[in-house]
C-alpha cells in the first residue's frame, strides 16, 4: 500500500510502498482509508518538535475516513465496508 511517511525529522516526507497491516489482537480494525487530512500535528512531526513521543518511520495522517477493511474477533459492533471516521 502507499503512504506518506516522515523518515528523517526537517526533510520532506516521501510517498512510498510500505506492508499493509495486518490484524494482529482481537480487538483490531483495519480502515482502507478513504481520505485523509494533514493538521499541524503532521506539521510539528515533520520539524522534530514531538521527537520525544514518536519513531521514524512514521506514517503522517491521522484525520481519516475509509472503510472497514478487516477486524479481529473480537469486534462484533461492525462490519466489513461500513464507512468510518477516524477521530484521532
Amino acid at each position: 500500500m502507499k503512504a506518506c511517511v516522515l523518515e528523517k525529522y526537517g526533510e520532506y516526507p516521501i510517498y512510498k510502498d510500505v506492508n499493509a497491516p495486518e490484524i494482529e489482537e482481537d480487538d483490531d480494525i483495519i480502515i482502507k482509508v478513504a481520505g485523509v487530512g494533514v493538521c499541524r500535528t503532521d506539521i510539528h512531526e515533520i520539524f522534530g518538535n514531538l521527537k520525544d513521543r514518536t519513531r521514524l518511520p512514521l506514517i503522517l495522517g491521522h484525520e481519516n475516513t475509509g472503510y472497514v477493511y478487516d477486524f479481529g474477533s473480537k469486534v462484533h459492533n461492525i462490519s466489513k465496508n461500513d464507512p468510518v471516521i477516524l477521530f484521532p
